[in-house]
């Protein structure tokens, strides 16, 4: 499983603020089409869980973004930055994706570089990477926010928003 390896490689990423456990949703839908798919088919390849599109009110405080080796107990600070919000890794563990304010920027994990990642955008919450760099993530929306994909060349693809939580 992704999240695994990326556990073992990479080590947790912590945010200063607590990321809460949570159920796994209902089976996605097709209503998205094809780019809806390859958002389900990403949820299902990293592996996550989480309660319906309504869990994605409030979230953590922004902080710094650390890599703790939880074999060792050793921790790393990943970039100078103060003000990240949702870190998840890249794939290949090279890298962690983290919002500032309404800009998804990519961070090195070797040197801390900062780069932003496409245009800003009305970002609420990231959910992971894709092994070609894809970012999975949710964009505001009302009455609720919808799923959103970045790709590697910065292109945002905003997905239909769900019916009901429970899409």
């Amino acid at each position: 499983m992704l999240l695994a390896w990326a556990t073992s490689n990479l080590g947790s990423l912590l945010l200063a603020g607590a990321v809460a456990a949570q159920p796994p949703p209902a089976a996605p839908t097709a209503s998205g089409g094809g780019t809806g798919r390859v958002f389900a088919a990403g949820l299902n390849m990293l592996g996550l869980v989480f309660k319906g599109i309504g869990s994605l009110a409030g979230g953590p405080s922004a902080g710094a973004v650390w890599r703790v080796d939880v074999r060792t107990g050793e921790r790393r600070r990943i970039g100078h930055a103060e003000d990240l919000a949702w870190p998840v890794p890249s794939a290949d563990g090279t890298a962690v994706y983290a919002l500032r304010g309404r800009q998804v920027v990519s961070i090195a994990v070797a040197d801390g570089l900062e780069t932003p990642v496409g245009a800003p955008a009305d970002w609420r919450k990231l959910i992971g990477v894709l092994r070609d760099g894809t970012v999975l993530g949710f964009i505001e929306d009302d009455p609720r926010p919808r799923p959103a994909l970045l790709g590697p060349d910065g292109k945002l693809t905003e997905l239909p928003a769900p019916a009901d939580d429970a899409e």
